[in-house]
């Protein structure tokens, strides 16, 4: 093994006396070795990767040691393998390749060897056993992610990884939420500056340009020119009577016809129906936003512009009808909760729902009222099969079509999510991947490489709040938002008594939002809308705990980051040998000025000698300095560490 140096060692000539090998030195290698294309100086043989551990000193070459991300690579290539071998037996053949047993690493089967019943059976048995397992046989890890930190007060080390400014484990004080914001604003303002170099059509691009106003009424335009054509018809009845009269019944029909043609100059004559119709197509046909203001939009928690229509049930695409506008039509099951049965008032029934007997109870197209619900749980009816109709885009490709299974909040139009509706339909987990994965999408678009742990810190704190749904046995406000972890220790407590927990929803809110929201009142009022939140904070009588960074930066105490933490307050600096000398020596002198400044003044000499002496003496190194040198060449103190 060669030893890591400053220079590179050369081989040394012929004539003179080869050094004698006399192995490593302890306490001089460090966990792995650089090697160099060199000769052994002893024997001139190839030198090999070596390994030694730092807490036992036992040698390892560096090909008998396996890496983690080796370890995973290789179990994942043969559940790869075996289950390709699996595919390829075939009953009463040959083998064409010797099987081997994933999990004891025992052979099932040499190559050339007949493949019996029994055999494909067992393999198959395995081959489910695989997928069942999970884990590592579908190439998964479980992982720590700032996401799923459950730390009430900033991120713990192990869930944020590796610093990337030092590349180990992030040390206790670093103000990670400081480094994402910049992390993540940094590239934008490198977008905003080469738009404005670019300029053209490429810039609307880079920073998505929007214009929302002009935008709405090119839509609204393009609407209503498709209407005049024929393409779009807002009712189905307009077809059989579309020459009907306004007010006097003298008219002539081709007058009638010409009023209907411009019936959109006024939205008084569109019923209810045909409004809300029209506001939902121009809400789709909206043209979607791009660049840094779609990353606006995602860290604002915004309803996107040009949204996708999501499902909000699973089910079945039954059809697709264009009665006048395009309607996908999802048939879904529902389960018939008798102790809930306001979930399923208003939905309308896809098919004759009928008793035993043959007698129908619900024909098909019905709406489910509260008399209809009760019939049904009467007869014990345990599922009904209802239908949700959803109004998609006349124009483009629909990329879901008739028999397709569907589930809630998956998208049946193109377009970006509602997160709100992500979070409502899919839960806490599906939201935050979709945040992390859209804002990414947006920077890796133009080449800008942002590790996801930034975006993660950023998007845990969108998702701090709770809204109380039912209160229990515990004193929270029905309807009130409460920090998450204030509602987990609440319902801690309730239920160490015996009591009944308290359940909440998830909230979502914007950075903005979240920023006025927090637990700190000087915070969020140097932020925005300073009047309002300072007249909230003295109504309620607030404490501001002075926990953060702004707070104390406002107030003016030593900020909580870096050394600044209470962790490192008790903390002495460890100077290198012959500090304590320099440290006496300088307390020697400021001694003596001391009594220089004494022997001048007008000071009956007395007590300050011995004040001179206290001065002197204060901060001076204890005469146990060396004991404690030799003390730390085998074991360092607790109270000493060295920073």
């Amino acid at each position: 093994a060669a030893v890591e140096a400053e220079q590179e060692p050369e081989a040394p000539a012929a004539s003179e006396e080869e050094p004698e090998y006399e192995g490593p030195v302890a306490g001089t290698l460090p966990s792995t070795l650089i090697l160099e294309e060199v000769r052994c100086p002893k024997c001139r043989g190839e030198l090999e990767h070596v390994k030694i551990c730092q807490g036992c000193g036992q040698e390892f070459a560096a090909e008998e040691v396996e890496s983690t991300l080796a370890g995973v690579l290789r179990v994942v290539e043969e559940c790869e393998t075996f289950r390709r071998q699996a595919r390829q037996l075939r009953q009463d053949e040959p083998a064409p390749e010797t099987v081997v047993d994933p999990f004891t690493g025992k052979t099932l089967i040499e190559e050339g060897k007949k493949v019996t019943k029994t055999l494909v059976t067992r393999v198959r048995r395995m081959v489910a056993d695989l997928l069942d397992k999970g884990g590592l046989a579908r190439g998964q890890v479980l992982v720590r992610s700032p996401l799923s930190c459950e730390l009430p007060q900033g991120i713990c080390a192990k869930c944020y990884g590796r610093d990337f400014a030092t590349h180990r484990l992030v040390e206790v004080g670093e103000a990670v939420g400081i480094i994402a914001a910049e992390s993540i604003g940094e590239p934008g303002t490198q977008l905003t500056m080469r738009t404005f170099h670019t300029g053209g059509v490429a810039g609307q691009y880079l920073t998505g340009v929007a214009q929302v106003k002009e935008k709405r009424k090119d839509t609204l335009k393009q609407f209503w020119g498709d209407v005049r054509s024929g393409l779009v018809k807002l009712s189905p009845r307009e077809e059989t009577e579309p020459e009907k009269p306004e007010k006097k019944a003298g008219k002539s029909k081709a007058k009638g016809k010409k009023g209907s043609s411009r019936s959109r100059g006024g939205s008084g004559r569109l019923d209810a129906e045909q409004r809300r119709i029209v506001q939902q197509l121009v809400r789709v046909m909206e043209e979607q936003v791009k660049g840094l203001l779609r990353v606006v939009e995602l860290f604002e928690a915004r309803r996107p512009k040009g949204q996708a229509i999501v499902s909000e049930v699973d089910g079945v695409v039954a059809r697709i009808e264009t009665p006048g506008v395009k309607w996908v039509i999802i048939h879904s099951e529902q389960p018939v909760d008798p102790e809930h049965p306001e979930k399923l008032f208003g939905e309308v029934s896809a098919e004759d729902i009928k008793k035993r007997d043959g007698e129908r109870i619900v024909r098909a197209g019905e709406e489910l009222t509260p008399q209809l619900l009760a019939k049904l749980i009467k007869h014990k009816v345990k599922t009904v099969k209802i239908e949700r109709r959803h109004l998609v885009p006349y124009r483009g490709v629909l990329p879901v079509r008739e028999g397709d299974p569907v589930h809630a909040g998956d998208a049946i139009t193109e377009g970006p999510l509602d997160p709100q509706k992500v979070l409502q339909m899919q839960g806490v987990r599906a939201v935050q991947e979709y945040l992390v994965r859209e804002i990414q999408k947006v920077y890796r678009s133009q080449g800008v490489d942002i590790n996801d742990k930034h975006i993660e810190v950023i998007v845990r704190q969108m998702l701090r709040k709770r809204r109380v749904v039912d209160p229990g046995d515990t004193d929270l406000l029905p309807g009130k938002i409460y920090d998450r972890f204030h509602f987990d220790r609440v319902n801690r407590e309730i239920a160490a008594r015996g009591g009944r927990e308290a359940t909440a929803e998830w909230v979502l809110l914007g950075i903005t939002e979240a920023s006025l929201a927090t637990d700190s009142f000087l915070s969020a009022a140097s932020f925005q809308k300073t009047t309002r939140v300072l007249t909230e904070a003295a109504i309620q009588g607030k404490v501001d705990n002075l926990v953060g960074l702004k707070e104390n930066v406002i107030i003016g105490r030593l900020i909580p980051a870096g050394t600044g933490m209470t962790t490192y307050r008790n903390l002495r600096v460890q100077g290198p040998p012959g500090e304590a000398a320099l440290y006496a020596a300088a307390r020697a002198s400021e001694a003596e000025r001391l009594r220089d400044a004494f022997r001048q003044s007008d000071i009956i000499a007395g007590p300050e000698e011995a004040l001179i002496r206290d001065l002197a003496d204060a901060g001076a190194p204890k005469p146990e300095g060396e004991g404690e040198e030799k003390q730390e060449e085998g074991g360092q103190p607790a109270e000493d560490v060295a920073i």
